[in-house]
């Protein structure tokens, strides 16, 4: 079943995750118009001088689980956890930007969730819940719904960058209708790490 949806999901991958190690994770992708908009706030943040490392416009998702490195057969026991996922469609609002580990010792900056962040928290918890069966970690009810923009590498202008985060507390980027959640494959690269989609459910 896994190998016959793999294949006609992106058929290229197969070999390769047969062949090796696949450091992979569990994700909802953000609609375009809202990147348009995470990515103003990237450029906003980096016209502050900050010792930081942005995500490439192109791999700005909401991670509901990072597997790490796993094996072709342990990827095929996420995609079983995966169809067994029950939900509909609905609206998730990216509102608000944040930090952890606070917004006064900032380390990984992210955009928030507002509406339909208890349905992101219901997937991750009956996908945390299924993982743990195949000795997966799990995150507990440490798990908090965020789109990481950005990641700094020193204290530089922490405290402009501070008040920033403080402005845009309650900021709404905007909505939109979830309708699939994917296994996403990354390949680190000198450049920055490379997404390719391995697997998807669709919400119906």
């Amino acid at each position: 079943m896994f190998i016959k949806s793999l294949f006609s999901f992106s058929p290229y991958l197969f070999e390769v995750l047969i062949l090796s190690l696949v450091r992979a994770f569990i994700a909802i992708d953000v609609d375009e118009r809202i990147v348009d908009e995470l990515v103003k706030v990237q450029e906003a943040m980096a016209s502050m001088n900050l010792d930081i490392k942005f995500v490439e416009r192109e791999n700005i998702h909401l991670t509901l689980k990072f597997l790490g490195e796993i094996t072709a057969d342990r990827v095929n026991g996420v995609c079983d956890v995966m169809r067994g996922l029950k939900a509909s469609p609905f609206t998730l609002e990216v509102k608000g930007l944040g930090a952890f580990p606070s917004v006064t010792r900032p380390r990984v900056v992210w955009a928030g969730v507002g509406e339909g962040g208890s349905n992101v928290i219901e997937i991750y918890r009956f996908l945390d819940s299924g993982l743990r069966k195949l000795n997966f970690k799990s995150e507990g009810e440490e798990f908090t719904p965020h789109i990481t923009l950005g990641r700094l590498r020193s204290d530089r202008n922490v405290r402009s960058l501070s008040s920033f985060l403080m402005n845009y507390g309650e900021k709404v980027f905007g909505s939109f209708i979830v309708t699939s959640v994917r296994l996403k494959k990354s390949v680190l690269t000198p450049r920055g790490p490379i997404y390719s989609n391995l697997y998807e459910i669709k919400l119906v």
